[in-house]
């Protein structure tokens, strides 16, 4: 299969496009000398263009058999880019993987933890802050009516490659308050999945995915007080809840409003069932006690 990956030098596109190059013949959009090395690097060839420029990605698109589009853009964007992929793939019978985020899963607790669990199809009523992504993902899934094998890959929190994506923001905490901040009780959290994990379930859908689907890739829960208990033990700290006024004053508002205040628990029976999808990367603690992340290795 020969694949089109939209943000194949990114932290997630990377690690797709590894995994993809190793059995189909991939080509990724690089706008710059330096993401055209890492592309090369990767294994898949880079092909010279903007994520702006909707005519050259329309023409590489309609030069492979399938797209997936990693990056998250502002979500107006987002969606003209999508839409205007999908019209060309219209009637083809060719594949887009659009990649969305259990963000519109995300309920606001500030640290309180949450029962609720999503799997691939369950109703929920999305974070007001990205219910255009919602749309742009129900957008996919309807292109399979109109001869498109269009699929949405939701990923949780990923980790992995020296990189998780609230470690930065702990790290943050330590050096304004001296410590590894947690909002509330920090019982909290985004499910994970490891790159490796979320890279293979990607090669899963595009070889045997069903057009109009959503595919989750749920790896394991680790609450957000527990990962910066972890950061703080590798960096001799100590750690402590704030509350909401604290944290505005740490990270602004849109961190904890968004990502670290809030609760986004997932499941994924279709990619388990369906695809046979195994996540074997589960143990995120011991990666950061490890030093497995870059940004906790010990200074």
């Amino acid at each position: 299969m020969k694949i089109f990956i939209v943000g194949a030098s990114g932290f997630v596109g990377s690690g797709i496009a590894h995994h993809l190059a190793a059995t189909h013949e991939v080509f990724g959009l690089a706008r710059s000398d330096a993401a055209t090395e890492k592309v090369k690097a990767l294994g898949a060839t880079a092909v010279a263009g903007s994520v702006e420029d909707l005519s050259t990605l329309v023409r590489y698109a309609g030069e492979a058999d399938a797209t997936v589009f990693v990056p998250q853009l502002m979500q107006d964007v987002e969606q003209q880019t999508v839409t205007a992929l999908l019209k060309a793939y219209a009637r083809t019978g060719k594949t887009f993987v659009f990649t969305s985020g259990t963000g519109v899963l995300g309920q606001r607790t500030l640290g309180e933890w949450s029962e609720d669990t999503f799997a691939e199809d369950d109703e929920f009523v999305p974070s007001k802050y990205l219910t255009t992504r919602r749309h742009t993902e129900l957008l996919v899934r309807a292109s399979a009516q109109d001869g498109v094998r269009g699929m949405v890959v939701r990923p949780p929190a990923i980790w992995g490659d020296g990189y998780h994506p609230f470690i930065n923001d702990i790290l943050t905490s330590i050096n304004k308050t001296g410590a590894a901040c947690y909002i509330g009780r920090g019982l909290n959290l985004y499910t994970h999945v490891s790159l490796d994990d979320l890279a293979a379930l990607y090669g899963l859908v595009l070889e045997r995915g069903t057009a109009g689907a959503l595919y989750h890739a749920a790896g394991g829960e680790l609450n957000n007080r527990t990962v910066a208990e972890c950061v703080a033990q590798v960096r001799g700290v100590s750690a402590r809840g704030v509350t909401l006024e604290e944290a505005f004053e740490i990270w602004g508002k849109f961190t904890p409003l968004v990502t670290l205040g809030t609760c986004s628990r997932s499941r994924s029976p279709r990619s388990r069932c369906e695809l046979g999808w195994t996540p074997h990367r589960t143990d995120l603690a011991q990666a950061i006690l490890d030093g497995e992340l870059d940004e906790c290795q010990r200074p």
